[in-house]
């Protein structure tokens, strides 16, 4: 159990670090490993192409710390410790003779099974068991050298081993000791069990040039594997994950071929008092020397004394200690990915006028491998935004320029952002808590997809690009007018028609709410809605009035549960319905009917109209063109910028409040006008306040906040971003609880 491996990162992809130059030494390493010898967990392998966090767990604690089930269990839950902080696990074991790099399922429940029948392997045995297609649980040494080979940097274990109590006469020295002074991996520990000489390892330890950190304070003590303190002073001391990771990272820059130990103190809660275990230890060393008890047996026979000392503490305390180790090297592990990013990229908003993104960036057919990019799943997302994802270009105009903006150059204020109507909606809905997926596409031949991937590796956002050769990466330019209003804008969103079902049928997942922008083709948006599951909500946000048409192939098939067009969006969709023949079907004649909406019905209508102080409802037609398309869209919801939001459904909605804005036909469609909140002050940029609506909206839906709730807060969060340089206001997460 005190073997138990933790926490392995690495920033590879196939053998490549974006965009990271091998003549720093990061990496250089992997380039002359055999890579044939080594085998992949999808899992794993996926994380290696994508260059996320991955943490190294090793198999000793399957094979040989607890019998079966509560093997198994324990190698779960520390994977699941892992994953929950945010990087990848890659429990590490011989499986007839392959080197597995991470587990699936089933190869652990059946290693689990096997238990001490398989071999223990440290660094002298690999060879043998390996040509012998034999099965084996990997030590800490065996696990430091596999990590290494795969391009893992960080290992966590529960404790490593050490020298002997008494080792002056029986040279007693663990192969730990030697492996950490010459194969570079951050081993994350509680320290050295403490059954051992913890002076005498520090000792050796120093002699192998091995940094030896414990994370705390300055001037903490090392700690003692059950307890949080002991006699010895930590060699150095860090505070943070983020500092270690900087140690961690000028090492590998330094080509320092030595590992890094680093210990974690016991939590509080479990920790043992330090005098007392070395009482247990002496009593218990007493007894093996009474007994005769001597090598390999004199481990397992002190562990046992221990449990029996402390009531069975010691092994509640373990378990919790490598629990913790595991998580505490995860954050390691991100933080050095995080470090490695900001080394590797050059960030979008410190591009100098006089350069050129080309010499900027590496060349795009060296950029990357085909692959599907996706983030660590730390949570099932409940939203899923399908689309675009694109750098964005806003210039706003300056001074009052002529009415003849064409043809000629104007002075202006250029931001560049991150932005993509799917990649919108997918931050504000997350910054209401929700946890959200965003699924689009990177082109393989083009500069700004570095960028992008070094933005999504930082965020929190859950997402899964798949990359699509000879194209390039969505952008966005817009012009905009000096108080901000958009004049002109040009999309390259065409990588996104390439988009088909199958690379994004699994992660649909469980979600509860699936949207898709206008971006996607006409195709995959009959795909997501002819499977998606009884439970799913589909919304489709329009994007453009050329692109809204797209939902028409759907609409003669099935319907979608939530439509979010503006005016003109609106008007596009209504001239493409009546065109296509839509309304002339027994079906939709039947809908329409159900409604039991007559002619005297519409005095209603007008004084719905007067008392939103909203006449272009009907005088526009805004209504009655809502209905022509009812039948195809069970909730509509019409973005009306400075007069509110309208809602037109035929749904059973949940958290309406009907009022004087209001009313309900003889059959059940809902009509209810939103007034705008009284919050925009100084517009200052009207890119993204569609999405942000979008995003919150279907966020506060997801959590059963009800339709009022999230209509106002949805558009009080686009009035925010209305009032910011950014496509999304951040500010929108404190509308999270109201």
């Amino acid at each position: 159990m005190q073997n138990y491996t933790g926490h392995l990162t690495s920033f590879i992809k196939s053998g490549f670090h974006y965009g990271l130059n091998r003549s720093l030494g990061l990496g250089s390493k992997l380039a002359k490993t055999n890579f044939s010898s080594l085998t992949y967990s999808k899992e794993v392998s996926n994380a290696l192409k994508n260059g996320l966090p991955l943490v190294a767990l090793e198999s000793t604690i399957i094979t040989h710390g607890m019998p079966y089930p509560e093997n198994q269990k324990m190698a779960l839950e520390v994977e699941n410790a892992v994953r929950k902080s945010g990087a990848v696990p890659a429990t590490i074991a011989i499986i007839d003779g392959k080197c597995s790099i991470g587990l699936e399922e089933s190869e652990l429940q059946s290693l689990a099974k096997i238990g001490q029948l398989a071999r223990k392997v440290s660094r002298r045995d690999l060879g043998y068991i390996t040509s012998q297609k034999l099965n084996g649980g990997t030590t800490v040494a065996s696990t430091m050298i596999l990590a290494e080979k795969a391009g893992i940097d960080v290992f966590a274990t529960g404790g490593i081993g050490g020298v002997h109590r008494g080792a002056e006469t029986t040279m007693d020295i663990s192969a730990d000791l030697i492996e950490l002074g010459r194969t570079r991996v951050g081993v994350v520990c509680a320290g050295v069990k403490s059954i051992l000489d913890i002076g005498k390892t520090l000792e050796v330890l120093e002699t192998q040039g091995v940094p030896v950190v414990t994370m705390g304070p300055e001037k903490s003590s090392f700690p003692a594997f059950f307890s949080r303190e002991s006699s010895f002073k930590s060699p150095l001391c860090l505070q943070s994950p983020e500092e270690i990771a900087s140690l961690l990272y000028k090492n590998t820059e330094l080509n320092l071929q030595c590992g890094t130990l680093i210990a974690v103190p016991t939590p509080k809660r479990c920790s043992l008092n330090y005098q007392e275990m070395e009482s247990f230890i002496d009593l218990s060393l007493k007894k093996c020397e009474e007994q005769g008890i001597s090598g390999k047996d004199i481990t397992p026979f002190l562990l046992g004394q221990l449990y029996h000392l402390t009531k069975g503490k010691s092994l509640s305390t373990n378990i919790d200690l490598v629990l913790n180790n595991a998580r505490a090297a995860a954050s390691i592990s991100s933080s050095l990915a995080s470090q490695k990013q900001k080394r590797s990229f050059v960030p979008l908003n410190q591009f100098k006028s006089n350069t050129s993104l080309s010499d900027t960036f590496p060349k795009p057919n060296t950029l990357l491998p085909r692959a599907t990019l996706e983030s660590p799943v730390s949570e099932s997302p409940k939203v899923v935004a399908i689309g675009s994802v694109s750098i964005d270009s806003i210039l706003t105009l300056k001074g009052n320029p002529s009415s003849g903006i064409l043809g000629t150059s104007h002075p202006c204020r250029t931001m560049q952002s991150f932005g993509g109507v799917a990649h919108n909606i997918a931050i504000a809905s997350s910054l209401m808590g929700v946890p959200t997926k965003l699924i689009s596409c990177l082109g393989s031949n083009s500069v700004p997809t570095t960028a992008i991937l070094s933005y999504l590796c930082e965020s929190n956002l859950q997402y899964k690009m798949i990359e699509k050769e000879d194209f390039t990466s969505c952008s966005y330019t817009a012009v905009n007018d000096p108080q901000g209003s958009l004049l002109l804008a040009g999309a390259d969103m065409s990588i996104m028609e390439e988009l088909a079902y199958r690379d994004l049928e699994k992660a649909l997942g469980e979600s509860s709410y699936i949207c898709f922008d206008g971006n996607i083709s006409s195709s995959l948006m009959h795909d997501i809605t002819l499977h998606k599951k009884d439970f799913q909500k589909i919304v489709f946000e329009p994007t453009s009035g050329p692109k809204s048409i797209k939902i028409i192939d759907v609409f003669r098939n099935s319907s979608v549960d939530y439509l979010t067009p503006n005016l003109f969006e609106l008007d596009i969709l209504f001239e493409a319905v009546k065109e296509q023949g839509l309304c002339d079907t027994e079906t939709w004649w039947a809908a329409i009917n159900s409604y039991g909406i007559t002619s005297s019905y519409y005095t209603q209508i007008e004084r719905l109209s007067k008392v939103a102080g909203f006449k272009e409802l009907t005088e526009k037609g805004i209504l009655q063109k809502c209905l022509h398309i009812l039948p195809f869209a069970k909730n509509i919801i019409i973005k009306l910028g400075s007069n509110g939001a309208l809602l037109v459904s035929s749904d059973e909605v949940e958290g309406v409040s009907l009022n004087s804005s209001s009313l309900c036909t003889p059959g059940k469609v809902l009509i209810k006008h939103y007034p705008v909140p009284n919050l925009i002050k100084d517009p200052i940029n009207a890119n993204g306040t569609g999405d942000t609506f979008v995003g919150v909206l279907i966020a506060l839906l997801s959590r059963n906040k009800g339709m009022d709730n999230a209509i106002n807060n949805a558009q009080k969060a686009a009035s925010m971003s209305l009032q910011s340089n950014l496509s999304v206001n951040e500010e929108i997460k404190c509308l999270m609880n109201e």
